[in-house]
């Protein structure tokens, strides 16, 4: 009894899957006979079998491997000697995947010429580290922009700080997210002196040439009339 055949299907493989390895065993005696059939990996014993087979007859049998590792492997069973190569299994990483969420401003309402901030959280959800553009615009115009490289499963919070001259309702973008801010003019409080600034208070209007000779002259027509008062009680007692 003799191994006279050796199959190995696949003959390559990646790392994890199984191969079926089968060898033709020829009885060409005129007795029946056993045979045990080992079966070496890299001169290794794997797995042995006894088989039996008849007076001139032929029997396959198969193994089956599925825990070989990375490289080219000798499978001998009997005198029979065949190769098996395993290949590393490549696993591709899902590439940086970012996610912007959380846009906040604080405070959402300001006067001209203070600081606001505005913030947002970018998350790498992807499986290797990479490099994320966040933009600020202010009504549509770029006011600043940020690179920054964020690891794999690991996130940021980005903040921008902004001073605004002009007053109204500003749009705020961060990328896709969306928010607004009012600015006011600053006004100042009744009683107070804003800060920088000069108090002025108005002149008193000075009194023209003719308001003068209307006041003169009512002061004339009094008199009168108190003179004229006094000679008529004086006439009443006579």
């Amino acid at each position: 009894i003799s191994v006279e055949k050796l199959t190995i299907t696949p003959n390559k493989i990646i790392e994890g899957e199984s191969t079926t390895i089968e060898a033709l065993l020829v009885n060409s005696g005129d007795f029946a006979g056993s045979y045990e059939a080992i079966l070496k990996i890299d001169s290794v014993v794997k797995e042995t079998r006894l088989i039996e087979i008849a007076k001139k007859d032929r029997v396959t049998i198969s193994f089956n491997l599925a825990t070989l590792k990375e490289g080219t492997h000798q499978v001998t069973i009997g005198e029979v000697v065949d190769t098996v190569t395993v290949v590393k299994q490549i696993v591709e990483s899902i590439p940086a995947k970012f996610n912007i969420s959380s846009l906040e401003i604080t405070p959402d309402e300001i006067n001209i010429g203070e600081e606001v901030n505005v913030s947002v959280r970018v998350d790498n959800t992807g499986e290797t580290a990479g490099i994320y553009r966040v933009v600020c615009k202010i009504n549509g115009d770029i006011f600043n922009e940020k690179e920054i490289t964020i690891a794999n499963g690991m996130g940021e919070t980005v903040v921008f700080t902004l001073s605004i001259e002009e007053p109204g309702i500003k749009t705020i973008n961060v990328n896709e997210l969306t928010g607004s801010l009012v600015v006011k003019e600053e006004k100042e409080e009744s009683g107070k002196i804003a800060e920088g600034k000069t108090l002025l208070i108005p002149e008193k209007p000075t009194p023209t040439l003719g308001y003068r000779w209307i006041v003169v002259l009512i002061v004339v027509i009094c008199a009168l009339l108190i003179t004229l008062a006094i000679y008529l009680i004086k006439m009443k007692k006579i």
